[in-house]
């Protein structure tokens, strides 16, 4: 019975754990955290007229189907706050590969979206309205 139950505990904690992106970061420049309503701007193609320190790098994986691009791109927002930033430029779309299998049928390769900007932080508190 008890070795039942660490299955399910296991199953539950993969499930839950595979339902959020993955998402990685690299600072920078280290700053104290935002709060959790602070808004963060995404900006992909222009740059904003506001000048800014660059504070990081974040990147978040779509691991499955279930996480939604829209749950992907907030996990980069929150990743932002996380990192003292305001805003996060130059904003991409890509896949990132996960692995490969080799068959009698070809080569099957596993790709994951991802979206990987730099988290900024405004110069002046008159940008972050």
């Amino acid at each position: 019975m008890e070795s039942y139950l660490r299955v399910i505990v296991l199953f539950f904690l993969f499930f839950c754990f595979g339902c959020s992106p993955a998402v990685t970061t690299t600072a920078l420049n280290p700053y104290p955290p935002k709060g959790k309503d602070h808004p963060i701007r995404i900006y992909t193609n222009r740059l904003p007229v506001c000048s800014y320190i660059e504070v990081g790098i974040v990147k978040s994986r779509q691991r499955n189907k279930l996480i939604s691009m829209d749950r992907v791109a907030e996990s980069l927002r929150e990743a932002a706050r996380e990192m003292g930033g305001d805003a996060i430029i130059g904003v991409r779309m890509g896949d990132e590969t996960m692995g490969a299998m080799v068959s009698g049928g070809g080569v099957f390769i596993d790709t994951d979206p991802v979206l990987q900007g730099t988290v900024i932080r405004w110069k002046t508190k008159k940008c972050t309205r």
